[in-house]
């Protein structure tokens, strides 16, 4: 990774703070069999596609955002910052779902 990312460059070092990110909740969360295991069976749960569990996530993140935008609102637990790099998280793993041809919003 670091023949690919720049530390000097500052998309890629958020870049590569997604990633750690990532991976870290990913071991808390799937056992690291397979990367979407939670995904799965969240929307097993519900009826639903995974894709459409990862977007209600985004979903969620988002709405979080328009709340702490709003003037005079102050996080308590979760800063703004950590809401754009778990949104950002999201879209990712939604892309990358896509790529393998998980992600479908109908079950």
């Amino acid at each position: 990774m670091a023949d690919i990312l720049t530390v000097q460059d500052p998309f890629d070092r958020v870049v590569e703070e997604i990633i750690g990110l990532n991976r870290r909740k990913r071991a808390d969360y799937t056992g690291n069999q397979d990367p979407w295991e939670n995904f799965k069976d969240s929307s097993r749960q519900v009826g639903q596609a995974p894709g459409l569990s990862v977007e209600v996530l985004i979903g969620t993140k988002q709405s979080r955002l328009r709340q702490l935008l709003q003037p005079g609102r102050e996080p308590n637990y979760e800063s703004i910052r950590d809401t754009f790099l778990d949104r950002a998280v999201y879209a990712i793993i939604a892309l990358a779902m896509y790529d393998e041809g998980l992600y479908q919003l109908d079950a």
